[in-house]
């Protein structure tokens, strides 16, 4: 008899179930449905015991949590022998579904929507996302972050194929209709969906029905984010009224000189507001998608603030980067500081603007005047005035964004904004003690870094909800080994980074910092199928970010999985101008874990490295690319700046340096750490009488 040719299929949004040739499959435990419907939601199917462990029992100690798991397991595979499924496939690593052995409604809605094409689901339903494992919510703390961190994802990427989509189309009146009704099904204030909508009503015929949208709209904005229509959609309305054709979509606009529009500043005062100059006329960024301009954010002028509002500056210019690395739009260049290598020449196309800002005091207020330009022509497009406070601090900083993104004609709807910079509900005191400690924290200083722990400890006594408070305090036990020579990875510390990373991701879950503080807690307890799938999480949150996918490369390298931390890296670099120092230190592990000695040699050149232990990365690759003498030089270079940044209570000597150095980094594999140990050992450094167990947490710092 040949064998079926029938699929399970699943659907997993809204009321879940799952059926197999016409039988439908039972499972009366949730979790059971849970782990199916897991297994069924990622890319082939299949997961690691050990993630499942993680995701479904987090607070089950790990024997019984394992039992749990077979018996999760005993029941799915029963349930689906029952239907005669023959797909269900298990090991002592693995759990899975037979490749091409079944189909999911959401893979089905994102391939349609990849095609361009809005499936009918988006069009009957309002946020369709958040019906995805309908039921699955509530069963564990770990899967309800995973839970709400992936619909969040899932419907960016919708979103984001929609638009693009959009722009594709824009001429093309029923397919337009189509698919801004799905993109404001999912973002009821997407204004350049709604204007498009709106444009396609009025041509067809309909006014009531396109001032109806506009009505929804304002009254939408104003109840829920005290906010109205941007000016161009109030444009588009006027003309509308007045019975004229409708202003182009989403489609580009002859070029045309350039013209000041007023624009009133926070402060009340009219800047002028112009349009972007140069070849491209009137395009959007949506317009330039294949070659994104380059926004570049210059060092603040900081000399006219006062010293003890300092924190507000750097704090603002931080968060504005942050912010800034959200947008698919453009490349963003940090001219900072920290970037101390010359700047790469851009392409005779590109386009650049530069952000620059001044700190002004006036009387006990702080002002900060921002001013956007065309790097090239120095033509001024932008100018803004704030008062910096930490009252005003996110009402400034949605204004800029805001401001910023109408200059360059970008589209940011008012939810995505509200996610991008979100206004705290706490106390704007806990805000700015937060600041304070974020400010204390670039200092490297082990006394500041005491201080700014406290700080964060005391916004959690203050504002138990605030999110940031407990990444921050994550990122210092996650970090405190590496910038602080001397100082031991603890199971104390261990244990709190993951209690302060896990509740930064339940307060917060669709936040991509949370979940990489969390990734890399995981990693430092040796949890490496967690710390996988957070730093998953935490790219798909924000895969613009080249910090994030930077961080969660070297991440996936730590744990093994090299090809994946070389496709985070390469996506982070194809998001960078200038790659930061940073990069390339994170590369020089990278390659090195990869046994590419020479690429990691190339990058730890590039990364002009003073930081020790990344320096050792350094010594490692030239002793295996037979360079031992040189390999020697770096070696004496790597203990005389870890002695002169010293911080533990014991002596610096050549083999508490080399320990300390061994037993920072979090590395699944002991190749990977031996590897790394001979390289050392064979330039001279005493350690070969260590094993990979002092990359452990002791008890003790």
């Amino acid at each position: 008899m040949p064998p079926s040719t029938a699929k399970l299929v699943a659907q997993l949004i809204g009321p879940q179930y799952v059926r197999y040739d016409g039988h439908s499959v039972q499972l009366s435990n949730r979790k059971s449905r849970a782990l199916l419907a897991y297994l069924l939601l990622t890319d082939k199917g299949r997961e690691k015991r050990e993630r499942l462990v993680g995701l479904l029992w987090s607070e089950t100690d790990d024997t019984r949590a394992r039992a749990s798991l077979r018996q999760a397991l005993y029941e799915t595979r029963t349930a689906l022998d029952t239907v005669g499924y023959p797909g269900f496939e298990a090991d002592k690593f693995d759990v899975g579904l037979r490749a091409a052995s079944f189909e999911v409604d959401i893979s089905e809605v994102l391939d349609r929507v990849k095609a361009g094409e809005p499936h009918h689901l988006l069009l009957e339903n309002e946020r369709l996302t958040d019906r995805l494992l309908d039921g699955c919510d509530a069963i564990d703390p770990a899967f309800d972050v995973w839970l709400t961190a992936k619909r969040e994802a899932i419907r960016q990427r919708i979103e984001r194929d929609l638009e693009t989509a959009l722009r594709e189309h824009a001429q093309e009146s029923h397919a337009v209709e189509d698919l801004s009704r799905a993109i404001l099904n999912l973002d009821a204030t997407h204004e350049e969906a709604a204007r498009a909508l709106m444009s396609a009503r009025h041509a067809a015929g309909d006014t009531a029905g396109a001032l109806a949208i506009y009505k929804k709209l304002w009254d939408l904005l104003d109840a829920d984010y005290d906010t109205e229509p941007s000016k161009e959609t109030q444009d588009l309305v006027a003309a509308i009224k007045l019975g004229k054709l409708p202003i182009p979509k989403v489609s580009a606009p002859p070029a045309a000189e350039a013209k000041p529009t007023p624009l009133a500043s926070v402060a009340g005062a009219i800047m002028p507001l112009a349009g972007i100059p140069g070849e491209n006329g009137g395009q959007t960024a949506a317009e330039r998608w294949s070659t994104r301009f380059v926004l570049s954010v210059a060092p603040f002028e900081i000399a006219g603030a006062r010293a003890e509002q300092l924190h507000l500056v750097h704090g603002f210019r931080r968060e504005l980067l942050a912010c800034l690395t959200r947008f698919r739009e453009w490349l963003v260049r940090d001219l900072g500081p920290v970037s101390a290598q010359p700047l790469a020449p851009l392409g005779p196309g590109s386009e650049e603007y530069t952000i620059e800002a001044s700190a002004v005091q006036a009387g006990e207020a702080l002002r900060l005047v921002l001013t956007l330009k065309e790097t090239a022509t120095g033509v001024l497009l932008w100018s803004e005035r704030l008062q910096l406070s930490a009252v005003e601090w996110m009402n400034a900083q949605q204004t800029v964004m805001r401001r910023l993104a109408a200059a360059l004609k970008v589209n940011v709807s008012a939810e995505r904004m509200s996610t991008i910079s979100p206004k705290p509900d706490e106390g704007l005191k806990v805000f700015d003690t937060w600041l304070r400690g974020q400010a204390l924290i670039l200092s490297f200083d082990p006394k500041d870094w005491h201080r700014a722990a406290e700080l964060f400890r005391t916004a959690i006594r203050e504002a138990p909800g605030f999110a940031p408070a407990y990444s921050s305090l994550a990122q210092l036990q996650n970090t405190i080994h590496f910038v602080h020579p001397g100082i031991f990875r603890s199971t104390e510390r261990t244990t709190d980074a993951l209690n302060y990373a896990r509740e930064a991701a339940r307060l917060d879950p669709v936040d991509s910092r949370a979940h990489l503080a969390l990734g890399w807690a995981h990693a430092f307890a040796s949890q490496h199928e967690q710390a996988a799938a957070h730093h998953e999480l935490a790219h798909e949150l924000n895969d613009n970010d080249p910090w994030t996918s930077t961080s969660a490369g070297l991440g996936f390298a730590f744990g093994g999985d090299t090809n994946k931390a070389h496709v985070f890296l390469s996506d982070a670099a194809s998001h960078m101008v200038d790659p930061m120092p940073i990069h390339w230190r994170y590369r020089t592990i990278v390659e090195h874990i990869s046994g590419n000695y020479a690429a990691s040699l190339a990058a730890a050149e590039q990364a002009t490295s003073s930081v020790p232990n990344e320096l050792g990365w350094k010594v490692s690759a030239l002793y295996h690319l037979g360079e031992t003498e040189q390999a020697r030089q770096e070696l004496k270079r790597f203990y005389a700046l870890i002695a002169q940044r010293w911080c533990g209570s014991s002596q610096p000597t050549e083999e508490t340096m080399a320990r300390w150095f061994l037993h920072l980094f979090p590395m699944r594999r002991n190749e990977d750490w031996e590897h790394l140990r001979e390289g050392l050992a064979g330039a001279g450094a005493p350690v070969t009488d260590l094993s990979p167990a002092i990359a452990r947490p002791t008890a003790h710092a």
